[in-house]
């Protein structure tokens, strides 16, 4: 049941993380991509399809006064389903959009409210919206209702609401500055269609360019995945600080912030994972430190994620100049030689960056009989290739 695996060459990573992604990508080149071309083909078609029955039914329909005209009606919707892309790209849904945005414009459009001025008409408006936006999110995060009934619930006491504001009346504005919204026509387009092509490309720049739209993307494909980049960042950040210190901890600072990791993992996650240390040495490297909380973020993700691991027992030992790290779970177990021969990069990586600090990786498991994941590290940093 025992096996001896030794990690691969350095120089073999950047062509093991270019196979395993190769392989990874293949079905998606072929599936989900030509899918994807076809839906945004056929919405080609189809805003080709309502051209062609515009011009046929009326002469002016091409003309720059008429597409500008279409514009400038659909600029407000057009500003609302920017926002509506995060909500569904992030795997969730807001039906109550529309009837929210009908009662910030009818309570920023009173007598009472426009007696204040432009400034404050369109605080009330934005105030409005992120009311309702907050209870919808407050509902959803914490009261545990689907995004479907609290936005449906929102979008009938919008509606009933705004009504009897306006007591069901057309309510006119009497302040020029917002009225100069929709008249005002720079380079002879409309104020509004200038708004919606910056929100547009404001919300472009944000969904793919940044941390958050990155994030909201992972969380819309896969929560679990979203869950795990959390905790990689978390750790990313436990480690910056470890790097702002001195460049060494103590032994006494070492176990602490490796047993406050894992009591984080342990709620996270709703497993069990048991911490013992052995030996003691005065001080550790910061970056070794690092590296063994890496080992244990990996390790423990892949023992609940693939092995179903519910209690995680680990022990670290401080002997005879080097670190020993071993973790023992409760899984299913696994075949060592064909886990690092598959796609997956996690075990190789893992032993990747052990030789990189001429460490060792060694692998015990089998079928039905969990697994244990033991690494060994030099306390002095030697050059890699030297570990026993």
């Amino acid at each position: 049941m025992s096996d001896q695996v030794t990690p691969p060459p350095v120089a073999e990573q950047a062509r093991v993380e270019a196979d395993a992604a190769a392989t990874a990508a293949a079905p998606r080149i072929t599936l989900l991509t030509r899918v994807s071309e076809v839906r945004n083909l056929g919405l080609v078609g189809v805003l080709a399809i309502l051209g062609i029955i515009g011009a046929i039914t009326a002469d002016t329909f091409w003309t720059r006064s008429n597409l500008l005209t279409i514009l400038q009606q659909a600029s407000v919707i057009g500003v609302i389903s920017v926002g509506m892309t995060f909500v569904i790209i992030g795997g969730g849904i807001d039906l109550s959009v529309g009837k929210v945005m009908a009662l910030a414009s009818v309570w920023s459009t009173t007598v009472a409210t426009q007696s204040y001025g432009p400034v404050v008409m369109v605080l009330c408006a934005l105030l409005v919206g992120m009311g309702a936006g907050l209870v919808n999110g407050l509902l959803i995060a914490y009261g545990q209702l689907v995004p479907f009934i609290a936005t449906l619930a929102m979008l009938a006491a919008a509606r009933g609401l705004a009504e009897r504001i306006s007591k069901k009346q057309t309510q006119l504005v009497t302040q020029d500055a917002i009225n100069n919204l929709a008249t005002t026509k720079p380079l002879g387009i409309s104020l509004l269609v200038w708004i919606f092509a910056v929100v547009a490309v404001v919300g472009w720049i944000v969904l793919n360019r940044t941390t958050y739209g990155r994030r909201t993307f992972a969380i819309g494909g896969n929560l679990e995945a979203a869950r795990r980049l959390v905790e990689a960042a978390s750790l990313e950040a436990r480690q910056a600080i470890t790097a702002l210190r001195t460049g060494r901890v103590s032994w006494e600072e070492f176990t602490r912030t490796l047993g406050a990791f894992a009591d984080e993992f342990a709620n996270n996650h709703d497993v069990e994972v048991r911490l013992t240390a052995k030996g003691q040495v005065a001080r550790i490297d910061a970056d070794l430190q690092a590296e063994v909380l890496r080992l244990l973020q990996e390790t423990f993700s892949n023992a609940i994620r693939h092995g179903g691991a519910r209690v995680l027992n680990v022990e670290v030992d401080a002997a005879a100049g080097a670190l020993e790290i071993s973790v023992r779970d409760d899984g299913r177990g696994f075949d060592p030689h064909a886990a690092l021969a598959g796609p997956g990069v996690g075990l190789k990586s893992i032993g990747e960056r052990l030789g990189r600090r001429a460490g060792t990786l060694r692998l015990i498991s089998a079928e039905g009989q969990g697994a244990v994941v033991r690494g060994r590290l030099p306390l002095v940093s030697q050059p890699p290739g030297l570990a026993a």
